[in-house]
């Protein structure tokens, strides 16, 4: 049996995100996960360019994922 997504107008944002998080079909291009994968592109850039020398660089890194 082929699984159905409601229309996007009768998703809220919170079902949505679990409806991903389960594995179910869901919207990805609603404006909350698309600000989701900006954050954590932002976030696993900010983590490669990081120098690990420096003052307390285990509480920077900690910060990023934050």
């Amino acid at each position: 049996m082929a699984q159905e997504i409601p229309p996007i107008e009768s998703l809220s944002p919170s079902e949505n995100r679990r409806r991903m998080i389960a594995g179910e079909l869901y919207y990805a291009s609603t404006p909350e996960l698309a600000e989701d994968r900006r954050q954590c592109r932002a976030a696993s850039h900010d983590y490669n360019t990081h120098s690990l020398t420096g003052e307390s660089p285990r509480r920077r890194l900690v910060a990023i994922w934050r």
